[in-house]
């Protein structure tokens, strides 16, 4: 009865875990001598009907790999003898064959070995690498499988080129190679090298190399921050280009002023071609509203048809100006009707921080034209045909950054987002934004249990949003920014947390505490998911507290208190039993747990939840 141990039944004897070549070696090994005789009968049959020719000797060629008469013995250890089987005649000339065309696999083999070996002794020189890159580059030249060696070939490019005493002619050579190598995934090529090493092609910007090796990686600097397609690896080669940003702060203002022009001349060609539409009475009603609709792309294909003037880019002039030359850029007015909104959004990873004034300038200004954007999109729901989740993330990502990560900037990246903000414009969109923003601090608040200065930390970086929450006079926007201070799952923070490592301290779960039963009672249903997520093995029994103080809270709005426990019953009827079963001898030794434990369980009861009333007769009994 039950199920069969499927592993006993079908695991394979290791006996018949063989091939037949192996099997045939085996017998001959291993067998006694009749076995050993038939073995010899059966491969004479095969040498009488298989002829040793040119047209047979592959063949040929298996049956003497499986015939051990005659073999050769090799000793290796005091333990291990190699046997060789004796090849002839055609079939000699096919390994002999493919002995020569693996002689440059054998040579690469030994270059890496001596490479891994000085390695292991400490002694990385520079000579063994460069012989091991010239080897690989010869095998590349000579194979349509070149592919297979370019992660191994980027290794070792960059361990020579982080020697010092490389000469330039050659470094710049290998800087090459590798830039060639990730210019092909911008045009949808592969290039398989490890994006880890990253950053020892961008440290190359500091070395004394050639200025057009400086410009190619300034502009894959360029390329990575403003890729707006899907793709897992330039994805990667972006966090390491942001974090080289974040400590260079001369490429990062060349990078900032060079997104900026970008973007006006995106928002230029705009202009140009609306006002191509009413010149060409095409459409003379059209009016034409800034960062507020879809771009006007499709004009193009009308100039081109009426064979008219195309507006012109200055996409190549202001590269070269303002990243390469890295020249300096004034911004004394900044008016974002001027400047595209999908271009511009990735100026908020360019490295720069809130403390420069013109970076803090435009990021607010960007925030501002967003909070529009969902607000003038209300209707026709077209938000992402102007601003879509991509560029929508990397404001995210800069806020989520500034204030988790950074210590000086995260008072005034909370200021930005609340300082001269109209909250009346506020939609769905742009409150979850705010919530996304702010969902960061539930992944740090778990995360920092071994850092209590970091917990505290945070703590404090809550209480400060608090007030500016409260400050909001719009009553559903500041509702719903309170599911922030309770730490509320988002949608970027979510997922399975369980086997992550966490725990709090007291003084830690009297603080969640304060905040639950401050905003618990306006988001039951988010409570109980956060309280869930942050393992509440680790909260209970001391947050029971907070869930009594919110349930009594809720549950005057019957209808709405009852649907948010009936969607999150899961969760509820594992902290009643969870409760019982695991810390029930605490709580009893606490007047506080023991009220709040009996009043969650009549307020279910309550409810008609028969299993509450089950567990609160047994918890009064026992």
């Amino acid at each position: 009865m039950g199920i069969p141990e499927l592993k006993d039944r079908y695991e394979l004897d290791k006996k018949c875990d063989l091939s037949i070549q192996e099997y045939v070696s085996h017998t001959q090994i291993y067998f006694d001598s009749m076995v050993q005789d038939k073995c010899y009968g059966i491969l004479d049959y095969l040498y009488s009907i298989i002829k040793n020719d040119a047209e047979n000797a592959q063949d040929y060629l298996q049956i003497q790999k499986m015939d051990m008469r005659g073999a050769k013995a090799t000793k290796i250890t005091d333990n291990i003898i190699m046997l060789e089987p004796q090849i002839s005649g055609e079939a000699e000339k096919i390994v002999l064959r493919q002995e020569e065309f693996n002689k440059p696999k054998q040579r690469l083999n030994a270059a890496i070995k001596k490479c891994n070996d000085n390695m292991v002794s400490g002694q990385i020189d520079l000579p063994s690498t460069l012989d091991a890159i010239k080897v690989i580059l010869e095998l590349m030249k000579d194979t349509d499988m070149a592919f297979q060696y370019e992660n191994l070939l980027i290794l070792l490019i960059a361990s020579a080129i982080n020697h010092q005493e490389l000469e330039n002619e050659k470094r710049e050579k290998f800087c090459t190679i590798w830039i060639n190598g990730i210019e092909k995934l911008f045009s949808n090529g592969n290039f398989l090298a490890d994006i880890a090493l990253m950053p020892v092609l961008l440290n190359q910007l500091e070395n004394d190399v050639a200025i057009g090796i400086k410009n190619k990686i300034k502009k894959i600097v360029l390329d990575c921050l403003m890729y707006k397609g899907q793709h897992g690896v330039i994805d990667e080669m972006a966090k390491y280009v942001k974090r080289y940003l974040a400590n260079h702060e001369t490429l990062a203002q060349a990078v900032f002023n060079t997104i900026i022009k970008l973007s006006e001349d995106q928002m230029e060609h705009q202009k140009y071609n609306a006002n191509y539409l009413k010149v060409s009475k095409k459409d003379k009603e059209f009016i034409f509203n800034p960062n507020m609709q879809p771009k006007l792309s499709g004009i193009d294909r009308y100039i081109k048809d009426d064979d008219g003037n195309c507006y012109t880019s200055r996409e190549e002039e202001i590269i070269d100006r303002y990243l390469l030359q890295e020249e300096s850029l004034e911004i004394d007015v900044f008016d974002m009707s001027n400047y595209d909104i999908s271009t511009i959004c990735y100026v908020a990873n360019c490295g720069l921080n809130f403390t420069n004034e013109s970076f803090r300038m435009v990021i607010h200004e960007i925030l501002l034209c967003v909070i529009d954007i969902w607000k003038y999109t209300k209707r026709n729901y077209n938000a992402h045909e102007i601003f879509d989740v991509y560029q929508e993330h990397e404001i995210i990502e800069l806020f989520q950054w500034k204030m988790i990560q950074t210590q000086d900037d995260a008072k005034m990246a909370i200021d930005i987002l609340f300082e001269e903000i109209d909250f009346t414009k506020f939609t769905t969109d742009t409150i979850e934004f705010y919530q996304d923003i702010f969902g960061n601090f539930l992944c740090e608040f778990f995360d920092s249990y071994v850092d209590s200065k970091r917990r505290n930390i945070c703590k404090k970086k809550i209480l400060y949003i608090e007030k500016k929450v409260n400050d909001i006079d719009e009553e559903y926007v500041r509702i719903q920014l309170y599911k922030s201070l309770m730490l509320s799952v988002t949608r970027y923070c979510t997922g399975d947390w369980s086997k992550i490592k966490t725990n709090y301290s007291y003084v830690d779960k009297q603080f969640l505490n304060k905040q639950f039963t401050k905003y618990g009672k306006y988001h039951i249903k988010e409570l109980l998911r956060t309280i869930y997520q942050m393992h509440m093995d680790e909260l209970l029994p001391e947050i029971l507290i907070s869930i009594r103080n919110s349930f009594q809270n809720a549950k005057s709005e019957v209808n709405k208190f009852k649907k948010s426990i009936r969607e999150q019953e899961a969760i509820v009827q594992l902290i009643i039993l969870k409760s019982f079963i695991t810390y029930s001898d605490k709580i009893k030794q606490d007047q506080e747990l023991i009220e709040a434990y009996e009043d969650i369980l009549e307020i279910l009861i309550n409810l008609n939840y028969e299993q509450a009333a089950v567990i609160l007769d047994e918890f009064r009994i026992h």
